[in-house]
């Protein structure tokens, strides 16, 4: 078994790390028990709303309209199905969505800080998202968050068929990317983070290194450039069969474009505000 805690000389297998995680997630779960109460955001109901006519037949882009990619909008087929009409949906989703990212931030820091870091890392991610409110329950960010560590796991896991896992961490970025075309920020860290050897890094003279050898690192990326790009092609072609392509091109390739950049043309003193934003965060 892959023993996370290796690089930072101890394991997220021991009796001790187990403690720290479930008394991480219990603080967890207690933290974001309020977010069964939230209404549902503007944001959220629109996601609802365009997820029930996807499954009464309706066409994306062109018989509903939004300028979000469409993994949002597809993802919340399966929640409004099983779950229906009722305000508690968002909160809940959101719920299992927070207990799932702490408990991957919690084993990604147990990695490199241990388990005690890792617990206080999965305790004030969970504070700092729950405190943002209903607004940011079930968005796009946090699902996309769980596939890039999905995708991390995969390659950072030892075990037998790594090309195999290298592809589906590929298929888990793609799908990423129709969440959120930012997704691809991730890639850098994907690619090099799961292979890093950073006992090199504690040396009198650091360095970086990887754990296995170049030719191997090459192999695995490439067909991790695979899975994402065949996820990425195999969306397009969905909507090119279907006919909606154009309608799909115009609101991805021109409107939403045009969207992103009126936060920089209509917001005085730009840099100053992202700076803002960044220290709230």
């Amino acid at each position: 078994m892959h023993m996370l805690g290796a690089t930072s000389g101890g394991s997220v297998t021991s009796r001790n790390s187990r403690v720290w995680m479930i008394a991480a997630m219990a603080a967890v779960v207690i933290l974001s028990l309020p977010n069964l109460q939230y209404p549902i955001g503007r944001d959220q109901a629109t996601y609802c709303v365009i997820a029930d006519s996807l499954l009464k037949g309706k066409h994306l882009y062109l018989d509903l309209w939004d300028n979000k990619p469409p993994g949002i909008f597809y993802l919340y087929v399966p929640i409004v199905k099983m779950l229906g009409r009722t305000t508690w949906l968002v909160g809940s989703v959101d719920l299992l969505c927070v207990t799932a990212a702490a408990l991957a931030t919690f084993y990604f820091c147990a990695r490199y800080l241990g388990p005690q870091a890792a617990a206080l890392a999965a305790v004030l991610y969970a504070y700092w998202h729950n405190r943002k409110g209903y607004i940011n329950a079930a968005q796009p960010e946090i699902f996309m968050g769980l596939l890039v560590f999905a995708a991390f796991f995969l390659l950072a896991r030892d075990g037998p068929r790594p090309k195999w896992r290298s592809f589906v961490a590929g298929l888990a970025l793609g799908a990423a990317f129709w969440i959120k075309y930012n997704a691809l920020a991730f890639l850098p860290l994907v690619v090099f983070l799961p292979y890093l050897d950073t006992s090199r890094l504690d040396l009198h003279s650091p360095r970086a290194g990887l754990t296995l050898p170049w030719r191997s690192w090459f192999a695995r990326t490439a067909t991790l450039l695979g899975g994402l790009a065949a996820t990425i092609a195999g969306v397009l072609a969905c909507f090119r069969i279907s006919g909606v392509w154009p309608e799909m091109k115009e609101v991805q390739f021109e409107v939403l474009p045009r969207y992103g950049a009126m936060v920089i043309e209509r917001t005085p003193h730009y840099f100053l505000w992202a700076l803002r934003q960044v220290n709230f965060n």
